[in-house]
């Protein structure tokens, strides 16, 4: 199963996926993971990008792990990113609803 945890409070905000979807494979290939993969990288690669405040990240197979401190500057970008990859996740999670878990902590807000 994939987890997917995004954490925030006022001054941080934090998003955890971690393990594997485990989906029947087409032609070899997991195409839940794939995707789960891809938006990961595609966030972290758009948070990057921003230069957000002490902006950390660990990316490995089954693992990926993004924080950041809010600032006023890029924090309208960043949650927008965040509930745009948020929203891919969920459409994932109506297709493979036995293999990914998403839980939000805190309030996603600007």
């Amino acid at each position: 199963m994939t987890e997917i945890t995004l954490t925030t409070n006022e001054k941080t905000t934090q998003i955890v996926i971690s393990g594997h979807s485990s989906t029947k494979r087409v032609n070899d290939i997991d195409l839940c993971c794939c995707s789960v993969s891809t938006l990961a990288f595609t966030l972290l690669k758009t948070l990057e990008k921003l230069k957000l405040q002490n902006f950390r990240y660990t990316f490995f197979k089954g693992y990926c792990a993004m924080r950041f401190e809010k600032d006023e500057e890029n924090a309208f970008k960043a949650l927008a990113a965040i509930d745009t990859v948020m929203n891919g996740f969920a459409l994932l999670k109506k297709s493979y609803p036995q293999n990914i878990k998403i839980t939000t902590k805190g309030m996603v807000s600007i």
